[in-house]
């Protein structure tokens, strides 16, 4: 078998690795509940135009290299189908593109192991699955990453060097975090040209300038001319580089966000492990394999370098590391560093042997997203120092099959304790029963107001209130009238043309309710409001009323 159809073979099986957890449950690819900033984003992908005009300024809307391909996905299909293509995608790319940069540089088998890892990390699904950005900067990185080695394997095809560039730029303008972090990409490439092919830095550095630069900017001009044809606004990304300049202006505790129920906050497990992996091996390499063109040591600095950059902000008062959206971009470096660390022996064993790894790795990793995983591996006693230390043992541990064991064994702990507090004890379809009544009632809304403001009153005690959240997310919370059905808000000053959604699981908070209440709340002010229409919108097995009514002028009035 060609390497050629080898490549492709373990590509059609990366792309099969979701369905390992999809068979059961499939909120993976939804929002979860209690959000804000996904929903905001899912209001940019359903009305792009109205929403850059309406938000100006608002960073979320600046994020054009996640913001343009949403809204053109949800332009295409209907939201629930965009929805699962849109996240199904962003993870595909990620995974392929990961399993691609191990396959050239440390071999076909070890890049697969690490896919599997990867693929079935509740993190890295967690980060994909909702409509902040996080996930796809993660693709966006993985896939520049690829490109790179890819033209790092072939010089002279300078071409890929320019596709590499756009996709780099793509990556900064989906959130600005990467601004910082983005130098180490080229860097990369010029140490992979120098190990590979001796290719001294400055010609990679006049390389870079000659191909990956002007892929950049032609990144860069393209959603300029878009901002400017959706805003008037030429240069888009300025609200983001703000925010980033401005983040320390109230700096929290060095330690926000680390620990968590008197331990270590699970979102840092697999930087945990990448720092073990990234340790043993400069310890057991040393600063020459780094000259000689290690992978695992050049993956290894990556993953320290960016890890040095995250302990500093968060010692400066700005919690990456606190942060579940944040520490996410630690999660390709830490596989990266992982693939590159682990299981060398496996490139060597028999198929048979391979094999046998691969579905015992598959049914570890598919068990720990059971009920029962994440129970027996918070059972065990200091679970996540019992995985750490099942890690370092595998690491050092040379001998077959033992190493094998404890890795899988460490992995298993550290998958099944984050999956735990993400996707367990949640109705296996509730993230999707959320998002369908969520965009029915933006159908209904959107149907009765035709380009009206709308303006939203719902109450924080009621059972609706995660799915106000997220349709209030969805618009703007400049939009809301209040949040108490208790207080009305009658020194409110709407519009006479404005639609009132009123959102509610309680019958007594209806239509009726509603307008009588604001009514008479606006009546010294000419208005009063009149019921348009009530839907039920289902939800799983309950739902809530979604009461729609107009302000209009009291006849008569001034």
């Amino acid at each position: 078998m060609t390497a050629r159809a080898t490549t492709i073979r373990y590509l059609a099986a990366v792309c099969l690795l979701p369905l390992i957890v999809l068979w059961r449950q499939d909120n993976i690819l939804f929002t979860g509940y209690g959000y804000i900033d996904p929903w905001l984003y899912f209001g940019f992908f359903r009305d792009l135009a109205e929403f850059k005009r309406i938000l100006l300024g608002n960073s979320v809307g600046e994020h054009l290299s996640w913001i343009l391909p949403g809204a053109a996905v949800h332009k295409l299909l209907a939201p629930l189908a965009a929805n699962c293509i849109l996240h199904l995608g962003v993870h595909t790319l990620a995974t392929v593109s990961l399993f691609l940069t191990l396959d050239w540089v440390v071999g076909s088998r070890r890049a697969f192991a690490a896919t599997i890892l990867f693929s079935l990390n509740p993190w890295v699904w967690f980060a994909t699955a909702w409509d902040c950005a996080d996930g796809v900067s993660i693709a966006y990185f993985l896939f520049t990453m690829a490109l790179l080695t890819w033209a790092a394997r072939s010089p002279v095809r300078r071409s890929i060097l320019l596709v590499a560039g756009m996709a780099l730029a793509a990556l900064v303008y989906s959130d600005s975090d990467w601004i910082v972090l983005s130098p180490l990409l080229p860097l990369y490439y010029a140490g992979l040209v120098h190990a590979w092919h001796k290719t001294p830095l400055l010609q990679s550095g006049w390389v870079l300038c000659r191909w990956f630069g002007p892929g950049c900017v032609l990144v860069t001009m393209a959603f300029g001319a878009i901002n400017y044809r959706l805003d008037g606004h030429f240069w888009f990304y300025a609200s983001p580089v703000v925010e980033l300049l401005q983040r320390n202006t109230s700096p929290a505790p060095w330690f926000y966000g680390l620990w968590h129920d008197g331990g270590l906050s699970y979102g840092l497990l697999f930087a945990l492990a990448g720092a073990a992996v990234s340790a043993v091996v400069l310890i057991r390499e040393g600063l020459g394999a780094f000259r000689a063109g290690s992978p695992a040591a050049l993956f290894s600095w990556l993953f320290l370098a960016a890890l040095t950059w995250m302990v500093w902000r968060q010692l400066r008062g700005y919690p990456l590391l606190g942060s579940t959206g944040h520490v996410s971009i630690l999660l390709p470096f830490s596989f990266l560093a992982i693939g590159a660390g682990f299981w060398a022996e496996l490139e060597t064993a028999r198929p048979k042997y391979y094999l046998l790894f691969c579905c015992i790795a598959m049914a570890v990793l598919g068990y720990a997203w059971l009920d029962e995983g994440p129970i027996l591996a918070s059972g065990i006693p200091y679970a996540v120092w019992t995985g750490l230390a099942a890690l370092v043992a595998s690491l050092v541990w040379r001998a077959a099959p033992e190493n094998v064991i404890c890795g899988l064994g460490g992995f298993f702990i550290f998958t099944a304790l984050g999956v735990g507090p993400c996707y367990i004890g949640v109705d296996p379809h509730g993230y999707r029963d959320q998002y369908r009544a969520l965009c029915q009632a933006r159908a209904r809304i959107e149907a009765v107001r035709h380009g009206q403001p709308v303006r939203f009153w719902f109450d924080k005690a009621d059972h609706a209130m995660p799915d106000a959240v997220a349709l209030v997310s969805s618009y703007s919370w400049d939009w809301v009238l209040g949040q108490s059905f208790d207080a009305p808000p009658c020194s409110q000053d709407p519009a006479s043309s404005a639609i009132i959604a009123a959102i509610a699981s309680d019958p007594s908070h209806g239509a009726g309710f509603v307008a009588s209440t604001l009514s008479a709340c606006w009546s010294g002010k000419g208005l009063r409001v009149v019921p348009a229409e009530t839907d039920a919108i289902p939800r799983g097995a309950s739902g809530y009323s979604l009461s729609l009514l107009r302000v209009e002028s009291v006849p008569g009035s001034r």
